[in-house]
């Protein structure tokens, strides 16, 4: 093997070399290639994920925020209503009281006050509204401001029944609430 010969073959081991190595650099590279490709999109969907998680849960809170603000707005209305509803019934109660009904009303509560209290318990009324009671019936002008109806104590000071008109109204206030906010949601 002459010079020629030797350096013929060493130009092909060298290009049988540079071709094995190049291969396997395209291999490598291709390999890296598909390994970048496969994280940046397993990243991708990751990313996709959170971000679709974070969104529902705007959503959610913002629907949640909507919701409760809605309600506050409509609480809000339905004691302004139900303030107004009640003022009403208050400013009433005087028409209550030119009705017939009310002086049996007050001679009812009256004599229920003596049977539960006893005969000398302190029957007190409006002063509007002395000349309605029965004359049967010792009652005395309260000096408390009273827009109708009966308060007594008895003879002992231990015992008290509250009938005025603004205890009643005071006592049915949930009730009439309650049928209120009913007829304004409509059920």
């Amino acid at each position: 093997m002459g010079l020629k010969e030797l350096s013929e073959k060493i130009s092909l081991d060298a290009k049988s070399m540079i071709k094995q190595i190049n291969n396997e650099a395209e291999e490598r590279i291709e390999a890296i290639r598909d390994k970048t490709s496969k994280e940046i999109e397993r990243l991708r969907k990751e990313n996709t994920e959170k971000l679709e998680k974070e969104r529902l849960n705007t959503l959610e809170a913002a629907r949640l925020e909507g919701k409760s603000l809605a309600r506050e707005i409509v609480n809000k209305r339905e004691n302004e209503i139900l303030e107004a509803s009640l003022r009403s019934i208050e400013s009433s109660l005087g028409e209550l009281k030119k009705q017939i009904p009310y002086k049996k009303l007050l001679d009812v509560l009256s004599l229920e006050c003596i049977d539960k209290l006893g005969k000398d318990a302190k029957i007190y009324v409006n002063r509007e509204d002395m000349p309605l009671l029965s004359k049967k019936i010792n009652a005395i002008a309260s000096d408390k401001k009273m827009t109708g109806g009966i308060f007594a104590v008895s003879a002992d000071n231990k015992r008290v029944i509250d009938y005025s008109l603004e205890s009643i109204l005071v006592s049915l206030k949930d009730t009439i609430s309650k049928k209120l906010i009913e007829h304004i949601e409509g059920k």
